[in-house]
């Protein structure tokens, strides 16, 4: 999240969709995996397109030899600017289009590790990674727990 305080806050929509999908592409990269931004949009909506938002596109979306692997949103408000995404690590669906990293060699402990690097070098900001409270930590949990199962998403 940016104050719109922020440079980047300020930016083209578009360019903090590009830094973080940056990062990603960048930590994929060190690892020897190519992803590409998709290129081009395909006009879709929630309601109006594919049901898995993987299968939809935005020209900012990273592919994998043609399949979404990372897709991010944007919340603005006249306080902050809140970037938000998603990358797939392993599917749990198999009607899911998807690519999966799990498959080649990428984690979730290296995704941690690396992107609050790389994305603060890009924003040009100052982070500790790893300075997450324990009461961060327990929420973080929880959460995990509570959204990681089909419960939830069949209860929808």
């Amino acid at each position: 999240m940016l104050p719109t305080s922020h440079t980047l806050a300020n930016a083209k929509p578009n360019r903090l969709y590009e830094l973080g999908h940056g990062t990603i592409v960048t930590c994929l990269a060190e690892r020897g995996v190519i992803a590409t931004p998709c290129g081009h949009d395909d006009a879709s909506t929630p309601t109006k397109g594919p049901f898995f938002c993987f299968a939809r596109r935005h020209r900012c979306d990273l592919l994998i030899a043609g399949d979404k692997v990372a897709g991010s949103a944007q919340r603005r408000t006249r306080e902050a600017v809140l970037q938000h995404g998603s990358v797939i690590i392993e599917r749990r669906f198999d009607q899911q289009p998807a690519a999966e990293l799990a498959p080649l060699g990428i984690d979730a402990a290296l995704l941690r590790e690396r992107l609050p690097i790389l994305l603060s070098d890009a924003l040009k900001a100052e982070i500790t990674p790893g300075a997450w409270t324990d009461p961060e930590l327990h929420s973080a949990e929880s959460l995990r727990e509570k959204y990681k199962g089909q419960g939830w998403t069949r209860r929808k």
